[in-house]
């Protein structure tokens, strides 16, 4: 016990440095060891290690306790043992320390501490599971979750949801297709069932490349996936948004255009034209005057 407390006292100045990591709430098998000789610190030893031989110490906790999945762990080579865990042993995401005490199965060795952490199940996936290429854009995730039972490619259940109905309508919306692990569709949540975690969604493009089914990774997104204003809405902004906000220094085009009607209304008036239309001229009238009529001086010609 004097070790175990020795051990445990050095490992809690180590650095924050995790040797594995489990996924909440999820049972998993882990390789513990190496169990070593109390004498040598190097012969690895064969030993029965029971499920109270295998303690715990969760984030937040106070205590070890021993590990809560009753199975015992299975002797393999050089000293290592593979151990399962239940849910209940992963249920606190953060820091997992794993331990024995300094005899195991009647045999003196020493005690053996692992660091572990316990990741959320988003975390966890993005890190070791097929949802990676939805990474760039978790900003602003609201729901990870995957997919129950299908309908259509647009209406399927999922097999998590918070909220009331209609907390995700409006939202982002992607599948990823985790048979061949590369499609992906993107669209709206039309509408969101919480009793029955039903998702109506609209895809943009008008439909999903490939076929959803069952455990599908599904994310769910705050703000809308809706494709790109057309060209048309574009031009229509632009020419309906006012020239005094965008231009720098200088005149505007359209205010250019203004001071020309400007100057062409002065020079009607000082020329008496306005409202003057001229008639058709005949062909060679304007040859036909006397050019010498029309001088004041000079000559012509």
């Amino acid at each position: 016990m004097k070790r175990f407390i020795f051990f445990l006292a050095l490992l809690l100045t180590i650095p924050a440095f995790a040797d594995c990591d489990f996924k909440a709430d999820t049972a998993a098998t882990y390789l513990l060891g190496p169990m070593l000789d109390s004498t040598d610190g190097i012969t690895a030893e064969t030993v029965t290690v029971a499920q109270a031989d295998v303690r715990l110490w969760k984030e937040g906790g106070t205590i070890f306790a021993q590990k809560n999945d009753a199975t015992g762990c299975t002797q393999r080579e050089n000293g290592y043992q593979t151990c399962p865990l239940n849910t209940t042993d992963t249920n606190t995401e953060g820091t997992l320390l794993i331990a024995t005490d300094d005899a195991v199965g009647g045999i003196a060795i020493v005690p053996v501490f692992e660091k572990c952490n316990v990741l959320g199940a988003d975390e966890y996936d993005r890190k070791y599971g097929t949802t990676a290429q939805l990474t760039s854009r978790d900003t602003g995730l609201k729901l990870g979750t995957t997919v129950a039972s299908v309908t259509s490619n647009e209406v399927f259940v999922g097999t998590a949801g918070a909220g009331a109905d209609n907390s995700y309508n409006g939202d982002a919306i992607t599948v990823l297709d985790v048979t061949a692990g590369t499609g992906e569709c993107s669209g709206i949540v039309d509408d969101f069932a919480t009793g029955t975690t039903t998702f109506t969604v609209t895809w943009n493009g008008g439909a999903c490349a490939f076929t959803i089914a069952a455990t599908d990774e599904i994310r769910v997104f705050t703000g809308s996936a809706a494709t790109g204003p057309t060209a048309a809405a574009i031009a229509d902004a632009v020419l309906q948004e006012s020239v005094d906000d965008h231009k720098a220094t200088g005149a505007s085009l359209a205010e250019h255009i203004d001071a020309i009607k400007t100057d062409s209304t002065g020079i009607i008036t000082d020329t008496g034209t306005d409202g003057v239309i001229l008639t058709a001229v005949a062909s060679g009238s304007i040859w036909a005057v006397d050019a010498t009529g029309q001088q004041t001086q000079g000559t012509f010609g």
